[in-house]
């Protein structure tokens, strides 16, 4: 649907329109990019990083 349109349909500017779907296309790719590369590497207790099963 056109910008307009939806601007129209929203009683809004199409500039604000445009805005909202900047910043929720933004938002989208940094999470995306975010489960990618796995966000926050995972923490481990000595035992673990040394191989041992027992804790």
């Amino acid at each position: 649907m056109a910008v307009e349109k939806i601007a129209e349909l929203a009683f809004t500017s199409a500039d604000q329109v445009r805005d909202v779907i900047h910043n929720f296309t933004r938002r989208r790719v940094r999470r995306v990019v975010s489960q990618i590369y796995g966000g926050r590497q995972p923490k481990f207790a000595l035992p673990q990083r040394w191989g041992s099963t027992a804790a």
